[in-house]
């Protein structure tokens, strides 16, 4: 009984609890809101919105909204096809679900006359209707944090001085998305496995907004018309210190090292029997299927991070066919376990940064080739 009346005190907090927003009577403010990082996959990364706060309102408009409704959501989702919309809603429920999840959210006040403030109303106004409101959304490109630039932009005439140029330092998106991945080393591995090397070029001018606590920092140090862009920013809702579990040991290294050992071993083991054949074919045929996901999320997905990824070398899709040709059997394990060889040689010099944690899966496909090679020869 005692859980059901927190639920809804935290549920009653949540829609009724004022923003501390700095807004004098009579006035209409604009305020960026930048999310804390959340402790599930798709909120790690954090969140952004703007919230218009008026004498009698205070709307959030949210661009990271979907519609689970949609037809085909799973398979659209995953080919990157899934229509994202620009939501509104009152700050209350908004605010409730970070209340529940005990994450921070941070307002910087819009530096704005009086004339901007109303042609960004009037721009999110336009996004929201039905008509507008759905976007194509890119994680890197065109997301909730890179749209309020563009519509914050827009609503000064583009002549915002963004003072972007150093912001990127020589980073690349996969070692960006990393810093938030930490402590999900799982998920980590496999997010690089999905990648491609459209992530691994050192990122251009602005291209770090993708990330909303990047977008913080880029409005904090904005300027407009010899102004700062950002009047004012402050803690509208604390977050719970939590204690991080710094883990002295790389877990999925680890488990992939002795799964794979455990697997050459009994590979060496059973090297002149027939087992040694069927564990090396289901070995080969599970790099298959790894190699054809990566061949789906490439060729078949707008997602275009996925695009030239450098695993299908080790990874191929091709092996999956292996039990089903005689012929030319010998031949393509041949040529697969060349280009492995070379792949691992030249594994420094990659224009994508393949995840070490991956070596020993590698190494055991490989050692399964030159396995099925031998029994072919006997």
């Amino acid at each position: 009984m005692k859980h059901i009346w927190l639920f809804f005190l935290f549920v009653f907090l949540g829609l009724t609890a004022q923003p501390q927003f700095n807004t004098k009577p009579g006035e209409t403010e604009i305020y960026i809101l930048t999310c804390s990082p959340g402790a599930d996959l798709y909120s790690v990364f954090g969140h952004a919105a703007i919230v218009v706060k008026t004498p009698t309102s205070d709307f959030v408009y949210n661009y990271g909204t979907f519609n689970f409704d949609t037809e085909n959501f799973y398979l659209k989702f995953a080919k990157g096809q899934l229509p994202y919309k620009v939501d509104k809603e009152k700050f209350g429920y908004f605010q409730y679900g970070y209340i529940v999840e005990q994450r921070q959210i941070w307002a910087q006040k819009l530096n704005f006359t009086e004339l901007q403030k109303e042609k960004l109303i009037a721009l999110l106004e336009t996004n929201v209707l039905p008509e507008n409101a759905q976007y194509k959304y890119d994680f890197f490109y065109d997301n909730c944090a890179t749209r309020l630039i563009d519509i914050v932009d827009e609503a000064t005439g583009n002549t915002i001085d963004w003072k972007t140029t150093e912001s990127g330092n020589g980073h690349t998106f996969r070692e960006m998305i990393g810093v938030y991945l930490t402590q999900m080393q799982w998920s980590d591995l496999g997010i690089d496995l999905a990648l491609g090397m459209p992530c691994d070029y050192e990122l251009k001018e602005g291209e770090q907004a993708f990330l909303p606590d990047s977008l913080k920092s880029i409005f904090q140090q904005a300027m407009l018309n010899g102004n700062t862009l950002v009047a004012d920013g402050f803690e509208v809702l604390p977050a719970e210190k939590k204690k991080v579990n710094n883990k002295l040991v790389d877990e999925t290294s680890s488990v992939l090292w002795i799964i794979s050992i455990v697997l050459l071993a009994v590979l060496i083991f059973y090297r002149r029997k027939t087992q040694s054949r069927i564990l090396s074919a289901v070995i080969l045929f599970i790099n298959g299927l790894l190699g054809a996901l990566i061949f789906f999320l490439w060729f078949c997905t707008d997602h275009s991070a996925t695009a030239g990824n450098l695993n299908i070398l080790w990874a191929s899709p091709l092996n999956l066919i292996l039990p089903f040709i005689k012929f030319s059997r010998k031949i393509w394990l041949q040529i697969y376990s060349g280009i492995v060889v070379i792949t691992l040689m030249s594994w420094t010099f990659l224009a994508q940064d393949l995840n070490e944690s991956l070596l020993p899966v590698i190494l055991v496909s490989l050692y399964s080739a030159l396995i099925y090679i031998r029994r072919i020869d006997e």
